[in-house]
């Protein structure tokens, strides 16, 4: 069985759709548009999307492919009407599974939707993640299927591009693809590219005869000679300078090559994988860099993901950069104060890794003294960020006390902090084996009685919390035929939260709520932000949250506030 999510459709989303979640006992999710399965992906690890591109509504395709980043990185089939082609190459370009047009038979999404989960579970059980990882940190569900890709690009012997933002570790991940790789006992050779001059490229990449210019007084092998049997990463490749690009793609495509001056071609076994935060499509467009190149090196893509979008990850990087560092200076380990991880976990990172790095050693150096890291010790960006953005040590205190002990509550599968990644039916089995125990036990009508009383409360302060009106939300759900809900009318105290239809089956509760409370969580921030033209204080002020609690929920749902 597998979670699969639904974007952008109507009550019934496709035909066939229940009857195959019945066939295979697959879970549906239903979510009106981006920013609600933005919600439900950060509760619920889904397997597949199905988003609706529809022709009227362009300006959301850009906000399709963000999805696949958040927790589980679903596979994404774009559904586009009829013969809309724009739809169907937009998909393509934006590196869906496929594109299925409507209307569909039953048969072909039966097919469409297997064929990609198929494909997934026998890439997950063919190729375990990336064992040998080095100083790739980090536990979130964005890094874990990012290592799962690797895995599957280092069994191969194809060229690799790693394209992402400055600082995002390209160079770690280019080492883990060789280290996992048939080529591992061979050497990996690093080529900077932006400090490679064209005049002297040639004879550093490809080597030189004794004699073939001034000061060659011997000859020497180039760097992809150095690389044979192994793999060479070419960093920042768009750098390179457009005459050296022609020999390149020379080189890469037949294995050979002539080093200056000498009389033989030299046959060489190498791995290219390139790395680049520049965008190369645009630059060959532009005349800055080879299409014929391109193609050749953007064999595999992989795209790394900005430090921001992996923000769990952030407090087991920085407790690991701490504990480097301390021993570089022979100093103590020291202990990281919980407000410290909240601020790092809220900082928007625009270095990446690089900056996390050196905020960790700056706050080793600025503490040597001290068995702790406070935020005095944090580097003045950070405490600058936390000022403009009217964060205090206070509000970071008790953002940290409400984090753990929401990590104590699984029941309460909306708040923050509680960080469910496993399926409804997942859950289930947990559930049940739990209750066996409990039954051994001869604890089970005591232990039911007391989380009944405090799920209750749990509910009642969590609709509160999201809604600000006391348990009754500004929107309703009503639940389809697939047992899932979907948002409708508005409710009040003269109207019911929920409406259930007649029907034979119903979502269990704790998913009903916790749908029900991300849901008014998005809503209740739109509406927050509008009222209160974007502006943070105004918008503090109406929601009675504080300044750390509000930054945090609108980072989460991606709004920013105007500052």
């Amino acid at each position: 069985m597998a979670v699969l999510l639904t974007v952008g459709f109507s009550k019934t989303p496709l035909a066939g759709l229940s009857e195959l979640a019945k066939k295979y006992r697959h879970e549906i999710l239903a979510a009106r548009n981006p920013e609600e399965a933005g919600a439900a992906l950060g509760i619920y690890a889904c397997d597949l999307i199905l988003f609706m591109l529809e022709s009227g509504k362009r300006e959301e395709w850009p906000q399709m492919m963000p999805l696949e980043r958040l927790p589980g990185a679903p596979d994404i089939i774009a559904v586009v009407q009829g013969d809309d082609t724009a739809a169907a190459e937009y998909a393509i370009q934006s590196g869906c599974w496929d594109a299925l047009y409507l209307p569909a038979e039953p048969e072909i999404l039966e097919s469409y939707v297997q064929r990609c989960l198929e494909g997934r579970r026998s890439a997950v059980e063919q190729h375990p993640a990336v064992l040998k990882r080095d100083e790739i940190i980090g536990s979130s569900p964005l890094l874990g299927r990012l290592l799962q890709q690797l895995s599957v690009f280092a069994a191969s012997d194809s060229s690799v591009l790693l394209m992402g933002e400055t600082g995002t570790g390209k160079e770690l991940f280019a080492k883990a693809i060789h280290d996992n790789s048939p080529r591992a006992n061979k050497p990996m050779v690093v080529v900077d590219c932006t400090n490679l001059p064209a005049s002297l490229a040639e004879s550093l990449l490809f080597g030189h005869a004794r004699g073939s210019f001034t000061g060659a007084v011997e000859s020497s092998d180039g760097l992809f000679k150095q690389a044979d049997g192994g793999t060479i990463f070419l960093d920042e490749i768009g750098e390179l300078d457009i005459t050296v690009q022609k020999s390149l793609l020379r080189v890469i495509q037949e294995k050979r090559f002539r080093p200056l001056s000498a009389k033989k071609e030299i046959s060489c076994d190498f791995r290219i994988i390139a790395a680049t935060n520049q965008d190369l499509e645009s630059m060959v467009q532009q005349g800055a860099f080879r299409q014929d190149l391109y193609h050749r090196i953007n064999t595999q893509t992989v795209v790394l993901p900005p430090l921001r979008d992996r923000a769990e990850d952030v407090p087991m990087l920085m407790r690991h950069y701490v504990e480097l560092f301390c021993l570089s200076q022979n100093a103590p380990q020291k202990e990281i104060a919980p407000e410290v991880l909240e601020a790092l976990k809220i900082y928007n990172w625009p270095g990446n890794i690089r900056e996390l790095v050196n905020v960790a050693n700056a706050a080793v150096l600025r503490s040597l003294g001290d068995p702790r890291i406070y935020l005095q010790h944090l580097t003045e960006d950070i405490r600058l960020f936390l000022a403009r953005s009217h964060i205090t040590t206070q509000s970071l205190l008790k953002l940290s006390r409400e984090s753990r002990e929401n990590s104590y509550a699984p029941l309460d599968a909306g708040r923050q902090g509680s960080g469910l990644q496993a399926s409804p039916a997942a859950l289930s089995d947990m559930e049940a084996h739990s209750r066996s125990e409990i039954e051994q036990a001869g604890q089970l009508p005591e232990i039911e009685e007391n989380l009944e009383a405090a799920e209750t409360e749990i509910s009642r302060e969590a609709a509160t919390e999201v809604t600000g009106l006391d348990g009754y939300a500004t929107e309703a759900f009503e639940f389809l035929e697939d047992g899932k809900a979907e948002i409708t009318a508005g409710a009040g105290p003269d109207n019911p939260v929920y409406d259930f239809p007649s029907r034979e089956q119903l979502p269990s509760y704790k998913e009903a709520r916790a749908e029900y409370v991300l849901k008014m969580e998005t809503h209740y921030l739109d509406e927050l932000m509008k009222r209160s033209q974007g502006d943070f204080n105004t918008a503090r002020k109406i929601s009675g949250l504080s300044r750390a609690r509000l930054y945090e929920l609108l980072k989460r749902n991606r709004i920013q506030p105007d500052r």
